[in-house]
């Protein structure tokens, strides 16, 4: 029999953790086509199982953005809340003590940006673009874990386990020279 998840779901992430288990998080159900916060793990190597997770205080979300960091963790990030509007809020899977902890939120909330890991540390993912309500979005934010760095999002404080969002700013325009 084919393996299925416990719900239906659209516009949610599914990650491949270096367990070779994947972790699915929010995305909607068939009804009433409203974001979920349900985050599940699914076993792809032993028998089949999928099973929830802890993701205490995880915000109900769809077309949000995932990624297996170089530290194993993984960083969820952005994304329509159950209202419909574009979230700043990240969270952080770490599968070592199966705990998922909030982040520092990102200057800008967005949804349907580029993600991507960074492969220096303590750098470890960089968001740009996507939209904003009705805007389209340029800016560019870096995830960091740099204990003393500076201009975080909402002034909080990087550490190992917390990271913070820093902007670079507008960014994603070419110089006129360019354009020629």
């Amino acid at each position: 029999a084919p393996f299925r998840l416990s719900q239906p779901r659209a516009f949610h992430t599914a990650t491949l953790m270096d367990s070779g288990e994947v972790l699915i998080a929010g995305g909607i159900t068939a009804a009433p086509n409203v974001p979920t916060e349900s985050v599940t793990i699914v076993n792809l190597d032993g028998p089949i199982f999928e099973g929830p997770i802890n993701a205490m205080g995880f915000d109900a979300r769809s077309e949000h953005v995932a990624q297996r960091l170089n530290d194993g963790s993984v960083l969820i990030a952005g994304g329509l809340g159950a209202t419909g509007t574009p979230l700043s809020s990240a969270f952080r899977y770490f599968p070592t003590d199966q705990s998922f902890r909030r982040q520092g939120d990102m200057a800008e909330a967005r949804y349907g940006h580029s993600f991507s890991a960074i492969e220096r540390s303590p750098e470890l993912a960089v968001v740009a673009g996507g939209r904003s309500n009705d805007a389209v979005l340029r800016s560019i934010e870096i995830f960091t874990i740099r204990r003393d760095q500076d201009g975080c999002a909402g002034g909080v404080a990087a550490s190992e386990t917390s990271g913070c969002w820093v902007s670079l700013g507008n960014r994603l325009e070419l110089p006129e020279a360019v354009w020629g």
